[in-house]
């Protein structure tokens, strides 16, 4: 488009007319094109629907891989909180397993102490035990004494039925009757010891009781009774009388069964008497004939008030209940008065177990 236009010179105030012409331009036709031209274009357009194509798939891709990157650091994060809490776990395992270490080594100091006091007081109660024979052993037979007899004269004790079996065989040989150890005259009726008897009945059955155990092997025993005994948290009592427990510990009780040993006295008595009474009857019947007797101060079957003999024998096993009763009391009270150790909150079983542990690692 062109323009053309005059313009004059002016002054102000006055006017001017101007004629603007105005043509348009020719159009130029377009050129056809040629097929390679078209073919060219057709090529390009394939090539931008592939390179969109690709673009699109690039886009789609790089939209997974953004994701997939989320989704990783979600993943190491959980992993890292993950790994700092079994961090903090395998800290806390830690720690309570020095503490079993700990608790462990204590109850294998404490373990080889009490076998240290096992040996050293199943020693001491051997020695008493064979002490305890010794003293309950009757002289005129291998057996222990059930009725201890007490000559006056001498002092020695035997068995009840063993000294008058012993004093009828004497009478029957015409022979002064005398003490079968010390020969000593013997002039007066021997004494029972029922004080004695209760001492000897106890140990008897001590020992009958405490010789299966030292067969045991000691390690299993003292498990078994300190599994068994002490099932809970030891205390000071309970640690007390652990001390105190000693399997091969031989205990003096002060009593008996009334019934089976009135029994067996009766039984032992009525044996007893048997020889006195043929005794008492040889006698009589050499006094009679004139012959050589025995003195007549041994009076073998002397009268006996048995109703008296009964009562003080149920005053005696009065006195000694009384006096068992009051050793009782004074061992609680100082049981009670110890000192108190803390071993942590575990059981013995607790502690064997982790000792067992502690010898694995």
């Amino acid at each position: 488009m062109s323009c053309s236009s005059s313009r004059s010179d002016l002054s102000v105030g006055d006017s001017h007319t101007d004629t603007i012409k105005v043509r348009g331009a020719a159009h130029e036709p377009h050129e056809q094109l040629t097929p390679e031209d078209q073919e060219y274009i057709d090529t390009l357009k394939k090539e931008y629907e592939s390179e969109k194509r690709l673009t699109h798939c690039a886009e789609t891709l790089l939209e997974a891989y953004r994701e997939d990157a989320v989704s990783t650091d979600c993943f190491y994060e959980r992993a890292a909180k993950k790994t700092r809490d079994w961090n903090k776990k395998h800290s806390q395992v830690r720690s309570e397993l020095n503490r079993a270490r700990r608790k462990a080594s204590l109850a294998h100091s404490i373990l080889l102490e009490q076998k240290r006091r096992l040996k050293k007081l199943t020693k001491l109660a051997q020695d008493r035990e064979a002490r305890l024979r010794h003293l309950t052993k009757c002289m005129l037979c291998p057996d222990t004494i059930r009725t201890p007899m007490m000559l006056m004269d001498c002092g020695h004790l035997f068995d009840r039925k063993c000294i008058f079996d012993h004093f009828t065989v004497q009478r029957a040989s015409n022979a002064v009757i005398s003490c079968p150890l010390c020969e000593t005259r013997v002039g007066r009726r021997p004494v029972p010891c029922y004080s004695l008897r209760t001492s000897f009945d106890a140990q008897r059955k001590a020992i009958d009781q405490k010789s299966s155990i030292h067969d045991e092997d000691c390690d299993l025993t003292i498990r078994r009774q300190v599994a068994a005994r002490f099932d809970e948290t030891w205390s000071t009592r309970e640690l007390a009388s652990l001390r105190s427990f000693v399997p091969g510990d031989l205990e003096i009780p002060r009593t008996w069964d009334d019934n089976e040993d009135s029994e067996e006295g009766d039984n032992q008595e009525e044996e007893g008497d048997q020889p006195e009474e043929e005794v008492e009857e040889e006698e009589e019947g050499e006094d009679d004939e004139g012959g050589e007797g025995q003195p007549s101060s041994l009076d073998l079957d002397e009268d006996i008030d048995e109703e008296e003999l009964e009562d003080e024998i149920e005053e005696e096993e009065e006195a000694m209940l009384e006096e068992e009763e009051k050793v009782e009391e004074e061992r609680d009270d100082n049981e009670d008065d110890e000192e108190q150790v803390n071993l942590g909150g575990m059981t013995l079983k607790e502690m064997l177990i982790a000792l067992e542990e502690e010898q694995t690692w």
